[in-house]
């Protein structure tokens, strides 16, 4: 898994759009400027091992498996000051696609934020 400067979605050609079988999470945090420069260099896969694709465009985080293309995640940010706060997350919930639940969801998304802020 390679941190990048700034991914954009044409880096990873199998990117797929979030299906419209989705769930709002209850995920509530907020970041400072310089922990948004950490989400906003994005994660490029390198290896087989590595399985998420993330990126930020347009004031969202999305995360994408790596191996599909499907888009799992989105945070939508809003700027206020030198915050940034969550507008809200979702969660796919195309059982073709992915199946989990709300809470496994929350714990997934909170672990791949701390790793991405290390």
């Amino acid at each position: 898994m390679r941190m990048a400067k700034i991914v954009k979605h044409s880096v990873w050609e199998k990117v797929k759009s979030m299906p419209e079988k989705r769930a709002k999470l209850k995920f509530e945090r907020k970041f400072t400027e310089v922990e948004m420069e950490k989400l906003k260099r994005g994660v490029i896969p390198e290896s087989q091992e590595d399985k998420w694709f993330i990126l930020y465009e347009d004031n969202i985080l999305y995360f994408y498996r790596a191996w599909s293309g499907y888009c799992i995640y989105m945070i939508k940010f809003q700027k206020k000051g030198n915050e940034y706060n969550v507008l809200e997350a979702l969660a796919n919930r195309d059982k073709q696609q992915y199946e989990m639940d709300d809470e496994t969801d929350n714990k997934i998304l909170i672990s791949m934020i701390n790793r991405l802020l290390q």
